[in-house]
């Protein structure tokens, strides 16, 4: 889980990585996902990016800053 301000408003986001497992091809899946802020909470989880569309995603060799 992450800070930053994703949607470029000022304000500051959650974004989160989820691992989603392993797919049928045998590629370790992976998503981010966003929760914009209103000023007032969060809104509802948005899908931003997947690592189905390069391959696959490393945990092991992962270090978020």
């Amino acid at each position: 889980m992450t800070s930053g301000d994703f949607d470029g408003d000022g304000r500051g986001d959650v974004g989160v990585l989820y691992d989603n497992g392993q797919a049928s091809d045998g590629a370790s899946r992976t998503a981010l996902w966003t929760l914009t802020s209103s000023g007032a909470g969060f809104g509802a989880p948005v899908r931003k990016w997947d690592s189905a569309s390069f391959g696959s995603w490393n945990w092991g060799r992962s270090e978020l800053t």
